[in-house]
């Protein structure tokens, strides 16, 4: 089994890694968050030991690469945060097994790891069960898409058969033929004179417009 500590003090940081080789790990043993990142890319890790801060930065996303990397991989968080605050912690990281004080004893840290490593049938039932969770939030993902691209679909289909109505009820009265013996000017003419008939700023041409139009 393959451990990776991640602790500021480099004294805790040996105890905690003597503690774990007496248990029967290979302990790699780093001070910074890039180190630690490139070994968990470069190998499998079965355990993690990871001070919650380091230099003031988050180690969350150390945790989730490592379980990216194996999914049966367990996480110990040493903090200086009280229990009620730290119970979201088992929500943002599914790997995580374990929770302890930053003054818990090397012994704490080395029978936690054990436990971790040695319940497979626990580690089984916590991947299936973080498994069945994104299944079931992917498919409510996929359910909310649907839904709202049916919702858009009725509402274009609504919007178009509204402006498909309004604009029939808002359509000009159609022109009447033009005559065949009206050449291009006569038929301008002709055009204009029904438009201004239709708004009603225009009186029907008497026969002497006709006329003076022929």
């Amino acid at each position: 089994m393959k451990a990776l500590i991640l602790r500021s003090e480099a004294e805790s940081a040996a105890a905690c890694a003597q503690a774990l080789i007496n248990k029967g790990f290979q302990v790699l043993c780093v001070e910074t968050r890039r180190v630690a990142h490139a070994l968990i890319q470069l190998d499998t890790v079965d355990l993690l030991v990871l001070e919650e801060r380091i230099d003031g930065q988050l180690t969350h996303a150390l945790a989730l690469s490592a379980e990216r990397r194996n999914p049966y991989a367990s996480v110990i968080i040493v903090t200086d945060r009280p229990g009620a605050e730290t119970d979201e912690l088992y929500d943002l990281i599914p790997c995580l097994y374990g929770v302890i004080g930053t003054q818990s004893s090397a012994a704490l840290v080395s029978q936690l790891a054990l436990s971790s490593t040695e319940n497979f049938e626990e580690a089984q039932a916590r991947v299936r069960r973080h498994a069945s969770r994104y299944v079931d939030e992917d498919a409510h993902d996929d359910a909310w898409q649907m839904t709202e691209q049916e919702l858009s679909a009725e509402g274009d289909e609504h919007i178009g058969a509204d402006f498909s109505d309004t604009a029939s009820a808002n359509a000009p009265d159609p022109l009447p033929d033009a005559p065949n013996a009206f050449d291009e000017a006569q038929f301008v003419v002709f055009t204009a004179t029904h438009s201004f008939m239709q708004a009603g700023t225009m009186a029907a041409p008497d026969d002497a417009t006709r006329s003076a139009a022929r």
